[in-house]
């Protein structure tokens, strides 16, 4: 596995001193188009395939006379974000031959996942090219996607681009990197898992609960871009696919519902490797129920305890449960509490609401002596 690697852009001698294995992108032509430009920033998107930390940003000078523009930043593509960028202001260049190289350390260093497209791109200014077309070669674990630039005179505080290049990348901005932890293996269909919350809702057809599928791989690994698919047993569950492709997290998602009540067991496909998951989730859809009216003989006032001291501190506690004809709970009512004779304390003094148990609670206390 290679560590430390260099990507650069643009045409390229490699000097004896340096280790070829080093360098991450290979020039095998030094043909290609040229343009001096002023104000714009020039680089190139990309992927990675294994999880990647960023060390040092740089840019490339290709006359070897300097650096015009001197900042470089490091993108994400998809949300715009400037994930890291570096001034070169000071820097000194680290390749004798070819177009040279200057290179600022990050204070800290930035990780790429595997699944989300990146951007570096350096800032250039006038007298300074931008090449391309020279049939660049990256590293195992770096995938162009376009050669990116945008005519702005700095970094943009977002990713923009006005001009690319579907088939290489613009000179520009360059990074160096480590390789960070194992490689991400093969989906394994015993480590991955499958979870659903919550694990029970009601079968109203309506009321949802997400099940959440993560693949990884024998080493706990997340394993990103796999298209996933969920099926329930008995059938007649309503799958809707939030998320069916895996993150960076490996991670994808689908809420579930159901008209009929009863455990559905939810089982998770890799599509992408046609592998069946082990593990499943559950799902309990609960039978609705009916609530009817107020009964008054179904329903209770109980006291605990029954008897405590006239001496206005000492409190029992009402628990008041409501219930209808058939013996369901009830659930969402108003309770008032009165006593008979007056002079008791009641709290709250005014209206309880029943909870899912049907029931509403208050304390009483009092200086008197009698039943209530």
């Amino acid at each position: 596995m290679k560590i430390n690697h260099l990507i650069i852009l643009g045409l390229l001698t490699v000097a004896t001193s340096l280790n070829a294995s080093d360098i991450a992108l290979t020039i095998t032509n030094t043909s290609g188009g040229t343009t001096n430009t002023s104000g714009w920033s020039s680089g190139f998107a990309f992927t990675v395939s294994e999880t990647i930390s960023v060390t040092e940003l740089g840019k490339f000078d290709h006359e070897g006379d300097g650096l015009g523009g001197t900042d470089v930043g490091l993108y994400n593509v998809g949300t715009g974000a400037l994930l890291a960028s570096a001034s070169l202001v000071g820097a000194s260049f680290e390749l004798t031959t070819g177009p040279r190289a200057y290179f600022a350390t990050l204070t800290t260093p930035v990780e790429l996942v595997t699944g989300t497209e990146y951007a570096i791109m350096a800032v250039t200014n006038s007298g300074e090219n931008i090449v391309w077309g020279r049939g660049s070669t990256f590293a195992s674990e770096i995938t162009l996607v376009q050669g990116r630039a945008n005519s702005g005179s700095t970094l943009t505080g977002t990713y923009a681009q006005t001009h690319t290049n579907g088939t290489d990348a613009f000179s520009g901005g360059t990074f160096k990197y480590n390789v960070s932890g194992t490689p991400v293996g093969n989906v394994d269909v015993n480590v991955s898992t499958v979870a659903a919350s919550p694990l029970a809702v009601p079968a109203d057809g309506t009321t949802t609960s997400t099940i959440t599928v993560t693949l990884m791989d024998s080493n706990s690994l997340a394993v990103a871009n796999k298209t996933v698919s969920l099926a329930g047993s008995p059938a007649g569950a309503s799958i809707t696919p939030v998320s069916p492709t895996t993150n960076a997290s490996g991670q994808a998602t689908f809420t579930v519902s159901s008209g009929s009540s009863g455990t559905v067991v939810f089982t998770a496909t890799d599509v992408t490797d046609s592998l069946v998951l082990s593990n499943t989730a559950s799902v309990n859809f609960e039978e609705l129920v009916v609530v009817g009216p107020v009964n008054a003989i179904n329903s209770t006032v109980a006291a605990s305890p029954a008897s405590v001291a006239a001496n206005g501190t000492a409190t029992s506690t009402i628990t008041v449960t409501l219930k209808d004809g058939s013996g369901n709970l009830i659930e969402g009512e108003g309770v008032t509490l009165g006593g008979s004779p007056s002079g008791t304390t009641i709290s709250p003094a005014g209206a309880q609401t029943t909870d899912a148990n049907g029931q509403a609670a208050f304390t009483v206390s009092s200086i008197h002596k009698f039943l209530c």
